[in-house]
């Protein structure tokens, strides 16, 4: 998460989708949430949009 390139970012979360269907939600760990929280704060949009675009797949994956 700490690499410069946004495009890395992006996949990284994209791949984190994917992988909270099939751990649920066992990976979101304080850890894993603080790095979505530093995310958030990321220059790039694009990263930020791919963060919340996770947050809406695991609410409607783990939301009741």
């Amino acid at each position: 998460m700490k690499d410069k390139s946004s495009g890395v970012k992006i996949k990284v979360v994209e791949g984190l989708s994917k992988l909270s269907k099939v751990l649920g939600p066992k990976l979101f760990s304080p850890d894993m949430i603080e790095n979505f929280n530093s995310l958030l704060k990321e220059e790039s949009w694009r990263v930020r949009l791919s963060v919340y675009s996770l947050m809406g797949e695991i609410g409607k994956t783990f939301g009741s």
